[in-house]
């Protein structure tokens, strides 16, 4: 699927000249602007964690769980089977037991027989065991009937989590969750585990005296790898917690970890948040959802090497099988999407079986969402019930779509992005139609092309081992803060091949020994070859034989003279430009704005190029051109083009998208065609000149601005009506009757200035030549033409520039 590439501009700080522009540009497009904000992001120190007393109720939970340690109360943790929900007990059961010197007990729900979160016939087990205390972790926080049953039973629950809370809280001693409304703690974004985390931290204080020590940090190694599984922003404090217990697992005295590590080949290794996310995560995830979510607790907090070797074999064995089923289910979605979802009208799919396996959907709804650009639901069929998992895109939360929908449904939580439902099967249609209709009424068309947000625009020289080595202060990369994305303009691939199976792979070289490559790109080899191409890629470092060597790892191609191709976008200060520059079909290009439903302004230099023009798109819709009345009626409708030459414009356009065909001679006259137009919301100015309109423009200024050789070559003719008069038509139709008008008048005009001629009515006389040598520079015509000769060599300069922010920042100067 090809994608919009998209650069967001903001404005650098001058103060900090001391960082790195390129490291500058990034953390600003990560929203990290301010000097305090970049050294905390830089400095990751372990002290820049919040006190975990600023979240609200955690004076209360931390009073009751010493009154229940005082008191010898049967205190049980209350989980969930994914890691998140496995590494947030684990902490707590080992908090307890090793710090505390507290035994609890845990209990997590079978994904298959029992779903999520809590349910009454846990509840009950937990209740006819008699324990006193209960407290959730990674979820409570939308079981308001469970808590309200548990604690009418007598069990007293205090609730952390770090989902979407509902209107109402759930009745507990205390329920602690950042996005509790009425909750100020300064970062929303913890995993449940991070909030465990900071359960930990409360009770460190308040009976150690200190809210980090050192063994906290022994266990921030488990909080890591349950942040990044549940792939929280890699910001504020979980950035802190990550890159703590990344430093931490390359050390880690937790034996099953360290295990594990080892069977998947990761020991010895300097780790970072890929290794974690999709090496050791999805073995620890595959017990919930293939089997007992128990075995992960097991192998976080045994001590004995080798049951951690018997249970890291069997979660590694489980995530094998979980693979398997994953590509069998994938395989018959897409079938059954291709034979009854409508992907040109439908901007969501729902999907719903009796054969899925309800522990593997949800990663393969993340593949669907990847492969079709749209919010999906899967729903697994058991017994008349539905259990659903759903997965969305920027622009819907599917936390409020499930929320409009739920008359419907029988239960529902999750995030923004990630949700988890049950439903009876025979309200599924009805569902269906309800999510669909919202989802149409909340993303545009354009909501469903995938966008590549790209973070810095380089040259082939600035890529090598250093400025690889500077781009590691931002380390560890995650969601919100993602391994920067680059960009090369205008390339030429020097060596070009397919490696890999079925040479699936390109493997390439390009200027300056750059050297990188393309994964699943081996499809790409003929259309690539031979052309300039635009290259979005990510660094990586190729250690062979001791030897360090930068290289590429492409995400995307983007061939601009092509139609097939989207734009790429350049957004700043209010101004959107789509650089389409030196596309080959022009036409097909505006037309397919017009079917988008836009209104669109083209500028021309010429009307020659007007009158083609309005032929070629007079073919496919009406297209308007003339004064202020026409104009006003363009003005009026929701649709269509205008086309204008020159600053001829009968009054101000009301558009969408404005679009330069031609290239203008200045700046000054591409910023008045600019500010012309008004802006029904924000304008987007597409660029799609080329080398042809900057040699048309060439040819224009010299036939209408005389230099230096046509003034003398003029004047030399001018010296055969030495002591005679001549009208200038005369002169024209004997002399320069192929040449512009516009150029024999300003000539005669600069040679009047200088004293070469003089006018006597409509006739021309040349005068005696001054002994002096002449200078031209005393014509006000011909330092004009000079200026303009010299604004339009610097405009063009800039209209033809990689990097459209140098244009954009010029127009937006006063």
């Amino acid at each position: 699927m090809k994608k919009k590439w998209q650069f967001i501009k903001q404005k650098l700080d001058g103060s900090l000249n001391d960082l790195e522009p390129v490291l500058q540009s990034i953390l600003y497009s990560r929203g990290i602007t301010d000097r305090d904000e970049i050294n905390r992001f830089l400095s990751c120190r372990i002290q820049d964690l919040h006190s975990p007393f600023l979240m609200k109720d955690m004076g209360k939970a931390v009073d009751r769980i010493l009154t229940a340690i005082e008191s010898g109360e049967k205190i049980i943790v209350y989980g969930d089977y994914d890691v998140d929900g496995i590494t947030s007990t684990a902490l707590l059961f080992l908090y307890f037991k090793k710090r505390l010197g507290y035994e609890v007990d845990y209990y997590l729900p079978n994904r298959l027989k029992e779903g999520y979160g809590l349910n009454k016939e846990a509840l009950d087990k937990i209740i006819n065991k008699n324990y006193d205390l209960m407290l959730t972790v990674d979820c409570g926080i939308s079981g308001l009937e469970e808590v309200e049953y548990a604690t009418r039973k007598g069990l007293e629950v205090i609730v952390t989590d770090h989902h979407q809370p509902a209107k109402k809280l759930p009745p507990a001693i205390a329920v602690l969750d950042p996005h509790r409304k009425d909750d100020k703690y300064p970062f929303k974004y913890l995993a449940g585990v991070g909030v465990a985390f900071k359960l930990c931290q409360a009770l460190e204080k308040e009976i150690k005296g200190h809210e980090i020590s050192d063994f906290l940090l022994r266990l921030i190694d488990i909080v890591s790898l349950g942040s990044i599984a549940d792939i929280v922003p890699l910001l504020g404090e979980n950035r802190i917690i990550v890159k703590r217990g990344l430093s931490e697992l390359n050390d880690t005295s937790n034996k099953g970890l360290r295990v594990l590590m080892d069977k998947l080949s990761l020991d010895g290794k300097d780790l970072n948040a890929g290794h974690i996310g999709y090496i050791m995560a999805p073995p620890l995830n595959a017990a919930g959802r293939m089997e007992d979510p128990s075995l992960g607790i097991e192998l976080l907090t045994t001590d004995s090497i080798d049951k951690a070797k018997e249970i890291a074999n069997r979660l590694i064995n489980l995530n094998k099988s979980r693979q398997a089923e994953e590509e069998e289910i994938f395989e018959d979605a897409v079938k059954m999407i291709e034979k009854t979802v409508d992907l040109n009208k439908d901007k969501g799919i729902v999907l719903a079986s009796p054969d899925w396996h309800h522990g593997v959907i949800g990663i393969v709804a993340s593949r669907l969402v990847e492969k079709y650009y749209r919010p999906v639901i899967m729903i697994s069929l058991e017994d008349g019930i539905g259990k659903g998992s759903c997965r969305s895109i920027e622009g819907l939360n599917i936390y409020k779509a499930l929320d409009f929908c739920s008359s419907y449904l029988l239960s529902y939580g999750g995030h923004e992005q990630a949700a988890g439902l049950a439903i009876n099967k025979e309200d599924i249609e009805q569902f269906r139609d309800t999510f669909l209709d919202y989802v149409d009424s909340v993303l545009s068309p354009e909501d469903l092309i995938p966008v590549l947000k790209l973070d810095s625009i380089l040259k082939p020289g600035q890529i090598n081992l250093n400025f690889y080595k500077t781009l590691k202060q931002l380390e560890p990369y995650g969601v919100g803060n993602p391994k920067p994305r680059f960009f090369l303009s205008n390339m030429q691939f020097n060596k070009l091949r397919t490696v890999g199976r079925d040479g699936k792979h390109l493997k390439f070289t390009l200027d300056k020994g750059l050297k990188g490559i393309g994964f699943d790109f081996g499809d790409k080899l003929i259309e690539f070859k031979n052309k300039k191409v635009d290259l979005a890629f990510y660094l990586t470092l190729n250690t062979w034989n001791g030897a360090e060597e930068v290289e590429l790892q492409l995400l995307d191609v983007n061939v601009k003279e092509s139609i097939n191709y989207y734009p790429i976008y350049f957004k700043s200060d209010g101004l959107e430009f789509a650089d389409k520059r030196g596309c080959q079909n022009r036409i097909e290009y505006i037309n397919s704005l017009r079917e988008n439903n836009s209104k669109i302004a083209v500028y021309l230099n010429n009307t020659a190029l007007l009158k083609t023009l309005e032929q070629k798109l007079s073919e496919t819709g009406q297209v308007y051109t003339g004064g202020s009345d026409i104009l006003e009626e363009f003005n009026r409708l929701k649709k269509g083009i205008f086309l204008f030459t020159g600053n001829r414009l009968p009054g101000n356009l009301s558009v969408k998208d404005l679009v330069f065909w031609s290239l203008p001679f200045s700046i000054k006259q591409m910023k008045g065609i600019i500010n012309r137009v008004s802006r029904e919301d924000k304008l987007r100015v597409h660029l799609i000149y080329g080398k042809k309109e900057h040699d048309l423009n060439v040819k224009i200024l010299k036939t209408m601005l005389p230099d230096k050789e046509f003034l003398r070559k003029f004047y030399t003719v001018l010296q055969h009506y030495y002591q005679k008069e001549f009208r200038v038509n005369e002169l024209i139709e004997r002399h320069y009757r192929n040449y512009n008008k516009k150029l024999i008048e300003k000539s005669l005009s600069i040679l009047k200035e200088i004293e070469l001629i003089k006018f006597n009515g409509k006739r021309v006389s040349i005068l005696p030549r001054p002994a002096e040598k002449l200078d031209l520079s005393r014509s006000m015509g011909y330092n004009e033409t000079i200026t303009a000769t010299r604004e339009f060599g610097s405009f063009s300069t800039l209209a033809f520039e990689d990097n459209l922010f140098k244009l954009i920042n010029k127009l937006n100067e006063d």
